[in-house]
């Protein structure tokens, strides 16, 4: 994975980020969601828009696997 910096202080961000706000919550169930998440993340994917979609944040929120969420 690519990263760049972003603002001030200077984040590392991934190149890619993984967009869900459309179809997580609406078109797949949790399950899927959690296995699309860990893949993306696995990928080195770290920024994650969810456009404030709360089912998504709770998702996000509770990963027991990726504290850093």
């Amino acid at each position: 994975m690519e990263y760049r910096r972003l603002g001030q202080p200077s984040l590392q961000v991934s190149k890619l980020s993984f967009g869900s706000w459309i179809t997580f919550g609406n078109q797949i169930g949790d399950n899927t969601s959690e296995k699309l998440i860990d893949m993306a993340y696995e990928a080195g994917v770290n920024f994650f828009d969810n456009a404030e979609h709360e089912r998504i944040e709770s998702i996000l929120h509770n990963k027991p696997t990726h504290p850093q969420f």
